[in-house]
């Protein structure tokens, strides 16, 4: 769809049955750069991570997700507390309702599902839904980063992206400190990570 238009923002498929989890998957780089949007232009952080969406991911689902997550990311990143911002009722989610309604059933994971489901109705499903909720449900339960992301793996079936999910919200609330060491030193082309991190940062 890109080589035939030319618009990133046209070329992701809209429909229900290709809503994956890869745009919430890749998610965290959108709060980490425009963390200043964050919590004064709550709306315009949502837009910013419903964009990345669209390339590739353009469903209600899919966009919505990603609106949802890039706010509790962008909480937790900013040092709040997690009940705080997996709360229903927090103040950034209001807005974003207000603003444009989430997409329902992830209306449903932010108003607490994943607090009275257990597996196997929590799955680390490849539907967009179902990963996010399985992340949150295990980020919630964690004790630290490794407990939180070995249960989202533990949960099987698109265990690299549930456990990658949930390891945004791992990351973005214990920090790269709460990272186990030999976690850290088994990572691949680590030079590459941090100096796209560092770009994200300086906004280069």
């Amino acid at each position: 769809r890109f080589e035939q238009s030319g618009d990133a923002h046209s070329s992701g498929d809209e429909s229900k049955e290709m809503s994956g989890n890869v745009s919430i998957m890749r998610l965290a780089a959108v709060p980490i750069r425009f963390m200043g949007h964050f919590p004064d232009q709550v709306e315009r952080l949502a837009l910013l991570a419903e964009e990345s969406s669209l390339t590739t991911h353009a469903s209600p689902q899919c966009r919505s997700a990603c609106r949802y997550f890039a706010i509790v990311l962008a909480g937790l990143m900013k040092g709040l507390d997690r009940e705080e911002v997996l709360s229903p009722d927090w103040e950034p989610l209001r807005q974003l309702r207000g603003n444009v309604a989430l997409h329902p059933e992830v209306d449903a994971v932010a108003a607490g599902s994943f607090r009275n489901s257990e597996p196997p109705e929590i799955k680390g499903s490849g539907y967009v839904v179902k990963s996010l909720e399985a992340a949150i449900w295990a980020f919630n339960n964690g004790q630290d980063f490794s407990d939180a992301v070995l249960s989202a793996v533990n949960l099987g079936d698109d265990a690299d992206t549930t456990g990658a999910v949930c390891g945004q919200l791992a990351g973005a609330y214990w920090g790269e400190s709460g990272i186990p060491g030999e976690w850290i030193d088994g990572l691949a082309r680590r030079d590459l990570i941090e100096t796209a991190l560092t770009g994200l940062l300086d906004g280069s």
